[in-house]
């Protein structure tokens, strides 16, 4: 089955043609943030990484799509300025077909990047939030039935909305 990505008010599959390689997307790990002190006159490194809130805050992280163009060769320019014109530079939402119940944030970037006789790959880099972000995880919001999954979706009583690493 050929699975996509919704980028703001674009689906590359359906809107495009455009569909997720083998292997693709590839998260990256979120970075912890860190405050390693070293102590003068001590052997010791004093880690105050937790001191402000007792929590671990983290960095950004990155994601990388690989699509495949199976459109005609004459329509390859199109597409990439759709692509462009949609996502460059723009801080959007992002839904995987395959993770419909979650969203990334964050900057995207497109490129061109293979072409052959018979297809073309598009690379789209986002530079997100280190949380996805659950699309119905307002409690007490509306939401829809239709896109909720009973099997893959969670119910929640109290707000919440980022899953921890």
């Amino acid at each position: 089955m050929l699975m996509g990505a919704q980028i703001g008010n674009i689906h590359t599959l359906k809107d495009l043609g455009l569909y997720l390689k083998v292997g693709s997307p590839m998260i990256s790990g979120a970075e912890p943030e860190t405050m390693l002190v070293n102590v003068p006159g001590s052997d010791f490194i004093l880690d105050l990484s937790r001191a402000l809130d007792g929590e671990v805050h983290y960095k950004q992280r990155t994601i990388k799509m690989e699509l495949i163009c199976k459109a005609p060769k004459k329509q390859w320019t199109t597409i990439q300025s759709a692509l462009e014109n949609a996502l460059q530079g723009k801080w959007l939402r992002c839904v995987f077909d395959e993770d419909s119940a979650w969203y990334w944030q964050g900057l995207w970037r497109v490129d061109p990047s293979e072409k052959n006789r018979h297809d073309m790959t598009f690379t789209i880099d986002g530079t997100c939030n280190p949380y996805k972000r659950n699309i119905t995880a307002d409690a007490g919001a509306d939401w829809l039935w239709d896109t909720f999954d009973f099997e893959t979706d969670t119910i929640y009583d109290v707000p919440t909305g980022v899953i921890s690493l």
